[in-house]
């Protein structure tokens, strides 16, 4: 598998599960919520599943996915082909869009897509080096679990190594974060020669969000013995939950350094300045970098479709996310579970009982 990816990209082609196979054209990894295509029509509804039926072959079901990805041409030939990578593009780009969605759920920009997608990628936003490092995140964590779990013929779990301690043995399957690694790293390689500044900003943004998976993955160990004695231990190493790579991202969002620092990036020799040359003037490896101020997402533009009509759930919550246009209060009947008895252990049974809700929507 690895050999057959890594021909794909040494081509010059990239894989993009939102849209399209295309040339790199940022720097930066144009996968998922980074994609070039100006729609995300596949991925709007966010509980559409890939499509599947009971008398329907793996290859047919990697064909209709391709499809779906909306690829044309060699592209989509080359997809037609490998239908277990299709299937794992596809899980990539809906993995990193649920986490962008939840993580800013309660922001004004609540990682909008679609229309304003392709807009916002064309900045040098926070919510721009967000979305590279979500991406990257995104598609690296999905092919090392897809090689550990068997979803991947051609590729799988990582080579297991023999602990210096008799007290431990490897054992499992570890999660192939060096080939997700590999193989993403070869994605920002289509267009190394770039010097742009925007686009080196970009390939930054991507490899912090692999950093942040590579440093996510721990040992984790299951006890063997009589009576719980732990005697021996069987270890592999297996990456942090999504979610939790998620959070760590966000908090990167909100501690992302400007670059320049404190300067403007207007003069055309300094945008052709390599980000290694500038590297000492303060940002560090680990830091998300933006190049200008973000607007502030109130109003609908074409970064946004603003914050008219979102809901929000509580007063003060609705100050921020509304813009200081107030809201509108609306109480509504739903169903909750109520008198709930518990038995031993684990087990409740519960009525179901309408009660008032009070929703809060932005003026």
């Amino acid at each position: 598998m690895e050999a057959t990816l890594m021909l794909w990209i040494r081509t010059g082609v990239l894989l993009l599960a939102t849209g399209a196979f295309v040339a790199l054209p940022q720097g930066g990894v144009n996968f998922g919520l980074t994609g070039e295509e100006p729609s995300l029509a596949y991925l709007d509804d966010l509980s559409l599943p890939p499509p599947t039926g009971p008398f329907q072959s793996p290859h047919k079901q990697g064909s209709q996915l391709c499809h779906l990805m909306q690829l044309k041409g060699v592209q989509k030939r080359l997809c037609r082909r490998d239908h277990q990578l299709a299937k794992v593009l596809y899980e990539a780009a809906i993995l990193s869009t649920n986490e962008c969605k939840y993580q800013f759920r309660g922001e004004r920009w609540n990682c909008a897509l679609g229309v304003y997608r392709s807009n916002i990628l064309r900045k040098g936003y926070r919510e721009t080096a967000f979305l590279y490092a979500m991406s990257a995140a995104g598609l690296v964590h999905t092919l090392s679990r897809a090689c550990s779990t068997h979803q991947l013929e051609r590729c799988s779990c990582a080579p297991s190594v023999r602990g210096r301690k008799d007290a431990w043995l490897w054992g499992g399957c570890d999660d192939n974060i060096q080939f997700g690694l590999r193989f993403t790293k070869r994605f920002f390689q289509a267009k190394a020669l770039n010097k742009d500044l925007k686009a080196n900003i970009d390939r930054h943004n991507s490899r912090v969000g692999l950093k942040v998976v590579k440093n996510g993955l721990h040992k984790t160990c299951k006890c063997h013995g009589v009576s719980g004695s732990c005697t021996t231990q069987t270890c592999w190493h297996t990456l942090s939950e999504f979610e939790e790579i998620g959070k760590i991202l966000k908090m990167k969002y909100r501690n992302a350094v400007r670059y320049p620092p404190g300067g403007s990036h207007n003069n055309a020799g300094e945008q052709q300045l390599s980000l290694r040359k500038r590297r000492r003037l303060g940002p560090r490896k680990r830091d998300l970098l933006f190049l200008e101020d973000s607007i502030n997402f109130c109003d609908s533009s074409d970064f946004s479709p603003g914050t008219k009509g979102r809901e929000c759930n509580s007063k003060r919550k609705c100050e921020e996310i509304c813009c200081g246009r107030g809201h509108n209060l609306k109480v509504r009947m739903v169903r909750k579970p109520c008198n709930c008895t518990f038995t031993w252990c684990c087990h409740a049974t519960c009525n179901e009982c309408m009660v008032k809700k009070e929703m809060y929507t932005c003026k």
